[in-house]
């Protein structure tokens, strides 16, 4: 049942046997409010997995634990598991002993065989053994320890090989190994290294104690030299105390200044082992025992507290055998079990303390259900429906009280201002005088005629000092202060309050509370309403309706109400008017069980849904539940007081949690926010889990601030995580898409995650900030860039492309209607230019051709012309031959004058003006292109050219046919015309 030292004695006791089972079970309640602090965490069902040989938190946030079958990185929600593999993508051997990181974020991993680096950015392994036959290789590849100084080096504590010196820069590893002389080390077998400093490293040995070297100087100064003692752990506290842990040897510290070490025995044993050693952040001194549990020495270093496994009961210590422990960076203390996982300790999860009254495997002996809670003299009275206890609070031990004739039943207790004690059972009400012993029967129910109830379930006093007590469904009773003696000689003297009785009635027979105003006015809580005494008639009046429960009144005078169904309620004694405060203001239910004002002025609530604290300065609400420590939810009512020292005690039907308001303060912690996944469609893209490697992104997303996907990924998620571990299912979520929407979404669930469909193309930024476990926001917002591509006619390139094509249509189209309208111009352009010219044409061939035909008829003149001056001139031939001679000079004369009229060369002139402007200045081209014609020849082209006939031509040219054909000839040869050349056509189609 753990190793928790208390001693029990029992008062008034007259069965021994009795008292020793209650003793029994005082050790077993005392036991498990030390043992109901703790949460587990398990991996894997692989059995490997249970033993975690070392713990690290990264500069991230990330939980890392070293075991027996790899290495495992833990974000509270999920983990990944980093097995043995030769590559890169392993680590170099299963049994991971130590883990440590340097100012770049590698992880340093030191396992059985091998020193591993593992890279957050590729995600991937270095792996450094020892070689073979190389002075310059470490000397052993079992490590059991790393140490990494701010230089960046890496210490290595090997099992065999003694300390290397390692620099991951150049590749250097110093060795320094067992020497006999004092200037090595006192062994190989290096079990822990711890700095202090800069200067000075402790190096914990198997069989060889413990070792100081001096970095700078390279002394090596030895402690606990006796034979065969090993050191398990060490380390310096804030107080320069330097604490070592040994095997089987027990713990011992030393002063930085000293050189003496002291032995402090923790635990009734001489040959315990501390493994491991840590301090929290309010200089308690935390003791990882291989065997024993776990110990908590507190900051003045006298008060110690022992916590145990106990299978029996819920979140104990997973597992006595400690082998490591790690205080993380919000003050949560990790504890590592060799063989049952991890166990955490969280002092802020843990601000209530809940005892069980009801312990498993104890023989069958349960107190039960606690009624009613006080406080008499130095001790806490409970009365429990099976049986009266009380605690010492000087001995620290639990106490029954026995009384002949009453064993069980206890509904209340109360002690007067006399230091009575009264006591209310279901056999009715007795006072107690501790000083005497005897105890005196005040109200049985044989002293009322015909009156069955005799449960007392409430007892007060008024500031007259008179005792009023409630019997359960039997009404309320008064005893005047100057009747308490005449009835403790067994006359009954009350004053009764019962349902339908007389004229002083309630409104219920079923009483849960009594209080006492500062003018001594009587109020109560029915079952059915809420009631003051009117002095005047002697009759209780209503306030409302509902069930009330308990009430409490402050330093202020102000009186606080609880009720079964509405709330808490705020009474205003002036105008008898009360205001709720409800689920609406944030009360976790309206069911109030129980209702304590602190000293403070803070009033502290019971519910069926644990404990709330209400400010009413600000009337705001804070709620506590199971993960504060609250085990059991079903409160009593009326079963709560306040006690001198400001602790507060609420019982239930499962047992009490008591708590000091002082002490139950926020965790000021902020987690921090990390994405743990991106999916498309519910398939990852994330560089650690995408199932295809053409999707993921190239990096963790710790070192992506921005993702790019497309318009078909139509449903994105985001899963993110808060890396703070204090009860992290009631840490609380805010995200936001900005340029989606600005307003903060509110999420708490255990898989946190946001999703969202049909996102337009755009840039988005995506927003995530959390609080801890008590409401409080962390200020840092992490995000994430989200560049979602629109679809292809959504792009702006596409957009300018496609109003590129839409102008150049548009272009194109215009130009092909201009073109169109154009060409159709220059058609009809053309075509009244073919008008035109077929006009000008027609003129100029009706032009040509008359002139052609003037031509000709000039040309026919011009023949028949010569042909009847050739017949003239034959016909004077003729008659110059028949004449006289005295007659032929004149005739002679005569043929001479026409001779010259046919070679007369006026009429060409004209013919060569009118045959030029007939054919396109034939002659003047014809003559530019031979220049080797004579005048003759152009004449006989003109003619050849007017297609007359050789006749005609020598008619014209007043030669004959055979003139007209050596001139052809002639013409021919000046052409350089080949035989089967047509001189016409050549002519013809110059």
């Amino acid at each position: 049942m753990g190793f928790i030292k208390s001693r029990m004695y029992v008062l008034f006791m007259k069965w021994s046997r009795a008292s020793a089972y209650f003793v029994f079970l005082g050790l077993i309640l005392l036991s498990i409010q030390l043992k109901s602090q703790f949460q587990n965490v398990y991996f894997d069902e692989i059995p490997e997995l249970a033993y975690i040989l070392s713990i690290h938190q990264d500069s991230e946030g990330y939980m890392w634990f070293g075991t027996y079958n790899g290495l495992i990185k833990y974000d509270g929600i999920d983990y990944t598991i980093y097995r043995y593999k030769k590559d890169s993508l392993g680590i170099s051997n299963p049994v991971v002993h130590s883990i440590a990181e340097d100012e770049n974020g590698n992880i340093w991993i030191g396992t059985e065989h091998g020193l591993n680096k593992f890279n957050k950015e590729t995600l991937s392994f270095t792996q450094y053994k020892q070689k073979q036959n190389d002075s310059l290789s470490f000397s052993s590849t079992h490590i059991r320890d790393l140490e990494i100084d701010k230089n960046g080096i890496v210490w290595v504590g090997t099992r065999g090989g003694g300390l290397n010196r390692f620099d991951p820069q150049s590749g250097i590893i110093s060795k320094i190994m067992f020497n006999e002389s004092q200037d090595g080390l006192s062994g190989n077998l290096i079990n822990s290294l711890s700095s202090q400093g800069d200067s000075l490293l402790y190096i914990g040995l198997e069989y060889n104690g413990l070792n100081v070297y001096n970095k700078r100087s390279g002394k090596i100064t030895r402690y606990f030299t006796q034979p065969n003692t090993t050191i398990a752990a060490t380390y310096v506290d804030g107080q320069n105390t330097l604490w070592v842990g040994t095997w089987n040897k027990g713990l011992y510290k030393k002063p930085i200044s000293d050189s003496i070490f002291q032995k402090v025995q923790l635990i009734d044993k001489i040959d315990w082992s501390a493994k491991s050693i840590t301090e929290d952040k309010d200089g308690n001194l935390w003791i990882g025992t291989f065997g024993d549990g776990l110990v908590k020495l507190h900051r003045n270093r006298e008060d110690v507290e022992y916590f145990t496994s106990d299978e029996g009961t819920d979140n104990s210590l997973g597992n006595n055998l400690i082998w490591s422990m790690l205080l993380d960076n919000s003050n949560l203390l990790w504890i590592g079990s060799f063989g049952n996982g991890i166990s955490k300790y969280d002092k802020y999860a843990n601000k209530f303390t809940f005892v069980k009254t009801s312990a498993k495997n104890n023989g069958g002996l349960k107190m039960g259900s606690v009624r009613c809670i006080t406080q008499y003299e130095n001790a806490i009275y409970f009365a429990c429906n099976n049986g009266l206890y009380t605690y010492s609070q000087s001995i620290k031990s639990y106490q029954p009280l026995l009384f002949d004739g009453i064993e069980r039943g206890y509904s209340c207790i109360f002690n007067d201002s006399k230091n009575n004690l009264w006591l209310g059972f279901n056999g009715g009400l007795v006072q107690f005088d501790k000083q005497t012993g005897k105890y005196r029967y005040y109200f049985k129910p044989e002293y009322i005629p015909h009156f069955e109830k005799q449960d007392v379930n409430l007892v007060k006093e008024d500031k007259e000092g008179n005792i009023w007590f409630a019997v359960y469904d039997g009404g309320l009773f008064k005893i005047a202060s100057s009747d308490i003696d005449i009835n403790a000689k067994g006359i009954p003297i009350y004053e009764s309050f019962i349902l339908g009785s007389g004229n002083k009635v309630i409104p219920s027979n079923i009483i849960w509370d009594i209080a006492f105003t500062f003018n001594n006015e009587v109020w109560i809580c029915a079952n059915s309403s809420l009631c003051f005494l009117n002095k005047k008639t002697g009759v209780f009046e209503r306030i409302g309706h509902g069930a009330h429960s308990v009430m409490s009144t402050s330093y202020l005078g102000q009186l606080w109400v609880g009720s079964l169904g509405l709330g808490l309620g705020k009474l205003s004694l002036n105008n008898k008017s009360i205001e709720y405060f409800s689920e609406d203001q944030g009360l976790s239910s309206n069911l109030v069980n129980g209702v304590v004002v602190d000293k403070g002025g803070n009033i502290w609530l019971s519910s069926p849904k644990g404990i709330s604290m209400f400010n009413p300065l600000n009337n705001k609400f804070k709620n506590y539940d199971v993960s504060d420590g609250i085990d059991g939810k079903r409160f009593n009512i009326n079963s709560n007081t306040l006690l001198e020292s400001g602790e507060i005690y609420f019982g239930g039907s499962k047992g009490f949690v008591k708590f000091h308001p002082n002490y139950v303060f926020d965790n000021p912690h902020t987690p921090n926010v990390v994405f743990r996944d991106v999916k498309i469609f519910n398939k990852s893209i994330t560089y650690e889990k995408a199932d295809s490697l053409s999707k993921r992104l190239n990096k963790p997303l710790s070192f992506i601030k921005s993702i790019e996907i497309g318009p078909k990924d139509k449903m994105l998620s985001i899963e993110f995580v808060a890396l703070t571990y204090s009860a992290p299912e009631h840490i609380q979520y805010a995200y936001r898409l900005n340029g989606f929407n600005h307003e903060w979404t509110y999420s708490k669930t255990g898989n946190p995650s946001a999703t969202y469909t049909n996102l337009e193309g755009g840039s988005y930024t995506f927003e995530v900030k959390a609080a801890n476990a008590d409401g409080v926001w962390s200020e840092k917002v992490s995000s994430l860039q989200i560049e979602v591509l629109p679809p292809l006619w959504k792009r702006l390139w596409f957009r300018i492309l496609l109003f590129s094509v839409v102008l150049l249509f548009v272009w194109f189209y215009i130009r092909k209607v201009y073109t169109d309208l154009k060409q159709k111009h220059l058609l009809e352009k053309t075509e009244q230019e073919k008008e035109i010219a077929k006009l000008r044409n027609d003129k100029l061939n009706a032009e040509l051709e008359y002139k052609n035909n003037e031509l000709i008829s000039k040309t026919t003149i011009l023949l028949h012309k010569n042909e009847k001056i050739k017949e003239l001139k034959n016909n004077l031939n003729d008659i110059l031959l028949k004449v006289s001679v005295t007659s032929r000079p004149k005739l002679f004369s005569l043929v001479k004058f026409v001779e010259k009229e046919l070679e007369n060369d006026q009429f060409w002139d004209q013919f060569e003006h009118q045959f030029n402007l007939t054919h396109n200045n034939f002659l003047e081209r014809f003559k530019a292109a031979h220049a080797e014609i004579n005048h003759k020849d152009l004449k006989l082209c003109a003619y050849i050219r007017m297609n007359l006939s050789n006749h005609e031509i020598g008619t014209l040219l007043n030669i004959t046919y055979k003139g007209v054909e050596a001139r052809r000839q002639r013409l021919r040869k000046k052409l350089d015309l080949e035989r089967s050349d047509s001189l016409n056509d050549f002519i013809m189609s110059f």
